[in-house]
């Protein structure tokens, strides 16, 4: 049997978070930031796909926000998995993808309750501004 699952839950769309019973679950008690210093994004056609690394401009470390679950495998192991929240993408992102990593701030990491009620009513949350950005191609 193959390691791999029969779905991926890599990303979530924001739009997801509430229509999903897993996500609902997920967004009450699991949620993560995941420390980065940039993400790797694809563009262009299949077959000639670019690798770009995105990165803020000021090449400090910044955290993209999460859900995570432990799984029971069907040979019994345990894995541990997280998704990225991912929202429509800015002007920036646009040109090289659909979509954008949620950029969480200080401030929601700071009051994680208040994000968790306000997620559940207004998943538009995360379409704050983000700071300046870079990207060079790998």
């Amino acid at each position: 049997m193959s390691d791999s699952l029969s779905y991926s839950t890599m990303n979530v769309k924001v739009e997801r978070l509430r229509e999903s019973r897993t996500y609902r679950r997920l967004l009450q008690n699991r949620r993560c930031v995941i420390p980065v210093d940039g993400f790797y994004e694809f563009a262009g056609e299949k077959g000639s796909k670019i690798l770009w690394f995105v990165y803020l401009k000021s090449k400090e470390p910044f955290s993209l926000a999460g859900l995570w679950d432990t799984w029971k495998k069907p040979d019994g192991g345990i894995l541990d998995s997280f998704s990225l929240i991912t929202l429509p993408p800015n002007d920036f992102m646009r040109p090289i993808h659909d979509r954008i990593p949620a950029f969480c701030t200080r401030t929601m990491k700071r009051h994680d309750s208040i994000v968790r009620a306000t997620l559940l009513k207004r998943p538009n949350i995360f379409s704050c501004r983000f700071p300046p950005m870079n990207w060079r191609r790998m």
